[in-house]
């Protein structure tokens, strides 16, 4: 009868490799083949992140991968997938971005990871792309860090402002939100400028501004 194999491994790279086959008193070696580095299943962190605000993480990290043997996932790039988590309440997993492994080296150094979330006890998970997509990804943590507010980046108009008589205060004033560049909403500094542009029609060119005190936090334009 015929024995068919359906789960042998080699879990270490090397060439000329035989495999002994063995029935009672007879055995037969197999012919030699090699085995070659697989795809990335396992990440190791090299560099930790840190230093994040605004959606910017100033400290990018550093990875390596390996394969399912425990060997350096070298020989092809490999894509490791990034998110980032709250490492108290866990779940949900948000993107933070990816990157590519060096071929040689099976090293991903990250330089455009971003966190937009401020707050407390944030960690990266690392996972490689190709056991994403075969639903069985083990995910490995980084070390807690801070996300903090960043500086202004944009802002949300809340009320538009509305028409008035000439030197009467505007009869709605308007309200803003400032943003950092990850959506955080940022304090608002004690002195806003408001530029007034006026139409054409009036044959004027030159813009008036004037500047307005507001409590710290504030958002009344």
């Amino acid at each position: 009868g015929a024995a068919v194999f359906t789960d042998l491994a080699v879990d270490v790279v090397g060439t000329g490799y035989r495999l002994n086959l063995s029935s009672l008193a007879s055995w037969e070696l197999s012919d030699s083949f090699d085995v070659t580095p697989g795809s990335a299943w396992s990440v190791e962190i090299l560099a930790q992140p840190s230093n994040a605000s605004g959606g910017v993480l100033r400290g990018q990290p550093a990875v390596r991968v390996y394969d399912r043997g425990g060997n350096l996932a070298v020989g092809s790039p490999q894509i490791v997938n990034v998110s980032y988590v709250n490492a108290t309440l866990l779940p949900p997993l948000r993107p933070a971005g990816s990157g590519v492994s060096a071929a040689a080296t099976g090293v991903v150094n990250f330089t455009d990871l971003a966190v937009a979330q401020a707050g407390p006890n944030i960690s990266l998970v690392f996972y490689s792309g190709a056991a994403v997509h075969a639903g069985s990804a083990p995910l490995f943590y980084s070390e807690p860090f801070d996300v903090l507010v960043g500086d202004p980046h944009s802002f949300d108009l809340i009320t538009q402002p509305a028409s008035s008589w000439a030197g009467d205060p505007l009869s709605v004033q308007p309200s803003m939100v400032l943003r950092d560049r990850g959506g955080n909403v940022v304090p608002i500094p004690h002195s806003l400028q408001a530029v007034l542009v006026l139409p054409t029609v009036l044959n004027r060119s030159d813009d008036l501004a004037w500047a307005t005190t507001l409590p710290e936090g504030g958002y009344n334009g």
